[in-house]
């Protein structure tokens, strides 16, 4: 027991003086700016130390640090400089208000405002239907004033056969298009950028009137001429 107890002190004060000769001896070392002064270094090698401590750092070559800095202030510049841009009515007016995204299976529509023309849609309220199919009667309206109209005629009371027509203000929501089963085209309607998402096997599709502060879709079961129709007659 006695032997235990003895080697553990012996341990323990062995281990106190090593601690104490370390502490002692790098007491004794001079400080970086001393070591420097007798030591200097090339520029070559401070930049070489520099950058190896920078990495440390970072995690990462310097390359990739200053690369992802340059993005970012890359990015800055651009949308500072398209924010300066787009407060020009002149500019805003040219800036495309249809921006659309492809998907696997559909293709989604973002409506944004620019300046309107004369001739454009200028409220929800005043856009008018200037022609419907024989046979159809107007079923219902449902109204959100200056931000959407939905207006559906009926057929037979079948649902089927509805027309339904959507009067919305750009920037209000979103519209995804099916593009598995039907074939997208551009065209132009009264001076309006138009989209006709067509299915020719269902006799079904979309028309997309779009304007520079108002949207009209007009979605049914009715051959295309028809879809073309109504989109052509609206005021």
């Amino acid at each position: 027991m006695n032997e235990e107890l003895n080697e553990g002190i012996f341990d323990a004060a062995l281990k106190k003086a090593f601690c104490d000769y370390t502490d002692n001896l790098l007491d004794s070392f001079p400080d970086c700016e001393t070591l420097s002064e007798k030591y200097p270094l090339s520029k070559k090698e401070e930049r070489f130390f520099e950058r190896i401590m920078k990495e440390k750092k970072y995690g990462k070559p310097l390359a990739l640090v200053y690369l992802s800095r340059a993005a970012v202030i890359f990015l800055c510049f651009v949308t500072l400089a398209a924010a300066v841009m787009l407060s020009s009515p002149t500019v805003r007016a040219a800036v495309k208000n249809v921006f659309m995204q492809w998907f696997e299976k559909y293709t989604l529509f973002t409506f944004v405002q620019t300046e309107p023309g004369k001739d454009d849609f200028q409220n929800v309220e005043d856009v008018k239907i200037g022609y419907i199919p024989e046979g159809y009667e107007l079923g219902f309206e449902d109204k959100l004033p200056k931000a959407f109209t939905y207006i559906y005629y009926s057929r037979d009371n079948d649902p089927n056969k509805d027309i339904m027509i959507e009067i919305i203000e750009n920037g209000v929501v979103d519209t995804g298009l099916d593009n598995e089963y039907s074939k997208l085209t551009k065209t132009k309607i009264n001076g309006h950028d138009a989209w006709i998402n067509y299915s020719e096997n269902n006799c079904a599709g979309t028309v997309i009137l779009v304007g520079t502060k108002i949207t009209v879709q007009i979605n049914a079961i009715l051959p295309k001429e028809e879809l073309v129709k109504i989109a052509e007659n609206i005021r």
